[in-house]
């Protein structure tokens, strides 16, 4: 809550990210680097991300990029990036589809109302065949149609 009290530019900002690096570094160390074997962790996932932006007034809620663009990271033995130059996939997502993708690796059941479409490539690592792939799928798509009147 500093960036809306005091703005994005503030001095207490760099402590605060400095905090919240340290914080996550300290999960993804317990998660994917603590006593696990490596069997152990291939399903883990650890998503981190934002629930808005902010302008540089410290508001939210409006239509500028600083306001609605926001980081989605997910981590996981299970998903292939580039190991050797580091690269990130900066692919646009809409932020409705996180719910039925993390629903979705759960195993859990979409929400009714739910709006969004499954991540196929997060999803697909974790789903042992086509069948069960082609399930998600058509459980994500039977639940959209239902909300057609």
């Amino acid at each position: 809550h500093i960036g809306h009290l005091f703005g994005p530019r503030s001095w207490l900002m760099r402590p605060k990210l400095l905090e919240m690096d340290e914080s996550i570094k300290n999960i993804y160390t317990r998660l994917f680097f603590s006593n696990y074997s490596k069997d152990d962790n291939n399903n883990n996932v650890f998503i981190v991300l934002s629930d808005h932006g902010m302008s540089e007034a410290g508001n939210h809620g409006g239509p500028t990029a600083h306001e609605t663009e926001t980081p989605l990271i997910i981590l996981s033995p299970k998903l292939n990036y580039n190991k050797s130059n580091k690269s990130i996939n900066r692919e646009r997502i809409n932020q409705i589809d996180i719910v039925p993708t993390i629903c979705a690796l759960l195993g859990i059941e979409i929400p009714s109302e739910n709006l969004g479409t499954l991540i196929g490539q997060v999803v697909r690592p974790f789903v042992s065949d086509s069948v069960d792939w082609l399930r998600y799928f058509k459980e994500n798509a039977d639940q959209l149609s239902a909300l057609i009147p």
